[in-house]
């Protein structure tokens, strides 16, 4: 082991008890032990696998770059300055830059003003204007699963990734099933899983304000979730304490909230047919229909926080604040909110998306993961193959510990339960086909309608699965032709 290495090892380890104990004036449960025993575990499989790659390829000092749309998979500062998750980030760049002899670079493709909703549109314009120039300057590419790959692959500047024999998609670092549940035609054309700090920390689950449940002498729902009884009914029930037009709302949504809850019931948008084409129905079942009318009964009154003039504006009324003045018992959202929220004067604690009903066999818990791709016409696709590989198993080792089990289970909970809570979640998150190509508008169809938006929602996902229909009836054809 090279001293480097040894000297940011010793680095991070003086600075996580410090780091764990930081962040706002209330103090949680003791947290410095959370994780200790991953953290100062052996990784000698992922180091041996690493070391038996980097035994094969050496590539003398080559610069890797990737570009993204935030600086999410490369640290902010190339340097340890104490700041938890950058520092994990900068262990992985070392591990990865002396190993197999390359420089990693990154670059932000977003422009000065462009918003979360252009990010897509900005790196398809930047690797699209490349590729047209024969540069070949990108070896990897990162973004959201949906906004940022759809417009790409859509651009025609994405290339297979299931071509390479150096990526093992049994291992433990990518989304379980990732080959199999999301080719099409064959083809995958994203990668996803621990690679991506996000994947940490983008579960579904509902905050739920301590004060509030005090206050109206709630139950506790812990209990509920453990013994498997947390359900849509019963979490409204507990919600239902509260009055539907008092100052204090049970829920605070948004349209992404109630896909949430969809897809916690174990629904899907879409599925594969046997020769590994999208299918997307073009009615929706009864069970669906039903539940979605459930849905709109609970979220689709006084009783939430939802701007149903304006949901694209939510952020008006659906933020921190609100939460925290004990306006809202419940807020449905994903789990980074609690690393979000750790600096303001409020306990919290953490739930699933409740189950359909208690025969449903286990929590569901929809990822927004974002991804890393390959563009078409690589300067060197052994490189790009073997660097990816080596950066996801590396994330077992440098990122899970820091960005999971000390950032949001340790620093970012107030109690026990809630770290018992992130784990059920972390081990549930499931991954939408749908959402992950964008073939229409479904997803935000049907999330509307689950929060009392779209009350049309029936002739809305005719047309959204018309648009999706012919997307993936396009997409097939450019697979075949490729």
């Amino acid at each position: 082991m090279s001293k480097k290495i040894i000297a940011l090892m010793l680095v991070l380890l003086m600075a996580l008890p410090v780091l764990v104990a930081c962040g706002g004036d209330q103090k949680s449960e003791e947290t410095s032990n959370v994780g200790s025993e991953t953290v100062g575990g052996e990784y000698a499989e992922v180091d041996n696998y690493v070391k038996t790659l980097a035994s094969q390829y050496d590539y003398d000092g080559a610069t890797f770059s990737i570009i993204g749309t935030g600086t999410t998979i490369y640290p902010a500062d190339k340097e340890v300055t104490g700041n938890l998750e950058n520092d994990a980030l900068y262990a992985r760049v070392v591990d990865i830059e002396e190993n197999f002899g390359v420089e990693l670079t990154f670059r932000e493709s977003l422009g000065p003003d462009a918003g979360y909703e252009n990010t897509g549109a900005e790196t398809t314009d930047v690797v699209k204007t490349d590729q047209m120039s024969g540069l070949k300057s990108y070896d990897l590419i990162e973004g959201n699963l949906g906004t940022a790959g759809a417009p790409l692959l859509n651009a025609g500047c994405l290339q297979p990734v299931n071509d390479y024999d150096m990526l093992d998609f049994s291992r433990s670092w990518w989304l379980n099933g990732l080959e199999e549940k999301f080719s099409v035609g064959g083809k995958l054309f994203f990668l996803t899983g621990k690679i991506n700090p996000s994947h940490y920390s983008d579960a579904a689950c509902i905050l739920f304000n301590k004060d509030v449940a005090e206050t109206f002498q709630l139950p506790d729902m812990y209990e509920m979730v453990t013994d498997g009884t947390w359900t849509i009914d019963k979490m409204n029930e507990v919600a239902s304490v509260i009055p539907a037009n008092g100052d204090v709302k049970r829920y605070m949504v948004n349209g992404e909230a109630g896909l949430y809850c969809f897809f916690g019931a174990g629904f899907t948008l879409s599925e594969k047919d046997d020769d590994d084409v999208p299918v997307v129905p073009s009615t929706l079942s009864q069970a669906k229909t039903d539940y979605i009318d459930k849905l709109n009964s609970i979220f689709g009154d006084e009783s939430v926080k939802f701007d149903k003039q304006d949901p694209d504006h939510a952020d008006y009324f659906y933020d921190r604040e609100v939460f925290t003045n004990g306006e809202v018992l419940f807020w449905i959202d994903e789990t980074w909110r609690a690393n979000d929220m750790r600096t303001f004067e409020v306990e919290f604690g953490i739930l699933p998306i409740p189950k359909k009903d208690a025969e449903q066999e286990n929590y569901i818990s929809l990822s927004s993961d974002r991804a890393v791709y390959f563009a078409k016409d690589l300067k060197d696709p052994e490189m790009t193959g073997v660097i990816t590989e080596a950066m996801a198993a590396l994330s077992e080792k440098h990122l899970e510990p820091a960005y999971y089990h000390k950032a949001l289970q340790g620093r970012s909970t107030y109690d026990s339960d809630s770290r018992v809570v992130l784990d059920i979640l972390y081990n549930s998150k499931v991954v939408d086909l749908e959402l992950s190509y964008e073939w229409g508008k479904i997803g935000e169809t049907i999330g509307k309608a689950c929060v009392g938006y779209n009350d049309s929602y029936t002739s809305s996902y005719a047309s959204s699965t018309g648009l999706a229909k012919v997307k993936i009836k396009q997409l097939m054809s450019k697979i075949a032709q490729d």
